[in-house]
């Protein structure tokens, strides 16, 4: 019988397993739309870039 520790990791992976699928078909759903998840860059040149 595994320990309570190893049940938890195991619980723990599970649920990241879970949350990165559902990620990925939300991020899919979105492609599929043609919707980009990250906004354009304009270049402005009134804006400053410090280094």
């Amino acid at each position: 019988m595994p320990s309570k520790g190893i049940a938890e990791a195991k619980a723990i992976e599970r649920r990241k397993a879970i949350e990165e699928i559902l990620y990925a078909l939300v991020v899919q759903k979105f492609m599929d739309a043609n919707i980009s998840l990250v906004p354009t860059l304009t270049p402005d040149p009134s804006a400053r870039v410090d280094s």
